[in-house]
Parts: structure tokens; sequence; C-alpha cells
């Protein structure tokens, strides 16, 4: 007897982040929209960057998640 094995539609080609952002004593920042630039480089340290992403983000109590790679496609 042989099982079907049925692949996936489509693979998802973005990565969810979430982060918390606070004021420089501390508290949480205001409510409100933001507009954050998340990017990746070669190294930890100095290298190039491979991958920019700018984008207006929702932070409520401070949290804040977003899909990179939704604005700009990931390398």
């Amino acid at each position: 007897m042989y099982s079907s094995v049925h692949a996936a539609a489509g693979i998802n080609e973005q990565i969810s982040f979430q982060g918390k952002v606070v004021n420089a004593d501390g508290t949480n920042v205001a409510n409100g929209s933001y507009t954050f630039v998340f990017s990746l480089y070669t190294v930890s340290s100095g290298g190039s960057n491979v991958w920019t992403e700018s984008k207006s983000v929702t932070v409520t109590d401070g949290i804040f998640q977003t899909n990179l790679g939704d604005t700009t496609t990931l390398p």
C-alpha cells in the first residue's frame, strides 16, 4: 500500500520579527506608528549591507511585530 505525499503550495519567504522599543529611561515609547529601517549585513560588525527595508510599524505598549521581507523581498 502506498501513501500519497503532498508538498505545500509555497514557501513563506518572510521572517516574523518582534521587538520592544523603550525610551532612554527604560519606559515604553508612546503608542503609535513609527518608521523603522531593518537591515541585514554580511557579518556582525562592519561588513556589507545585503538587504534593507523601511516601513511604518504600529507600536503598542512598546511592543511591535512585523514580517521582514513583505515590503522588500529578502535575498
